[in-house]
């Protein structure tokens, strides 16, 4: 047995192993490429629901800053977060619905204080007291949004 007989041996033993050791690389590529889609995945959904958070916070900023909810802001809060269940889940949804009752009672307690037949005496210090609970109630859904967000957003 010469050299010869030992690399034709040797030979036969790599040439075998080559299909496993392909086969193996191309495993590993394969599952590079699918590491790599979900993280891809994973950053454009983070990346639709940072603005779904970003419509909320610039609506309760505008809310608490001017007092009231105008029509406009309204709608635009309403468009861009429609998403929201699809993005989150249900619970999320439920959440910014009840952003958007408040607002509407909001809006609502503020037309009936700045109308001129309004009631007078204890009726409109009823309507003042509601108002205040609800505004105060828009002023603590800073915190509220950043914690249920939060959970939502962390990118880990």
């Amino acid at each position: 047995m010469g050299w010869i007989d030992i690399a034709d041996g040797v030979l036969r033993v790599l040439s075998g192993l080559l299909t496993p050791v392909i086969g193996v690389i191309a495993v590993y590529i394969a599952y590079q490429q699918h590491k790599t889609n979900k993280d891809k995945l994973r950053l454009e959904l983070y990346g639709k629901r940072l603005k779904v958070y970003q419509a909320l916070s610039e609506f309760i900023g505008r809310t608490v800053r001017q007092g009231d909810v105008d029509d406009e802001s309204l709608y635009k809060f309403l468009r861009e977060t429609a998403e929201a269940n699809f993005l989150f889940g249900a619970e999320m949804g439920t959440y910014l619905h009840e952003i958007y009752l408040k607002a509407i009672d909001l809006q609502y307690l503020e037309k009936a204080i700045k109308n001129p037949t309004s009631p007078v005496g204890e009726k409109r210090e009823a309507i003042y007291d509601k108002r205040q609970i609800v505004f105060d109630w828009f002023k603590n859904q800073f915190n509220v949004a950043q914690e249920k967000f939060g959970k939502q957003l962390r990118f880990e």
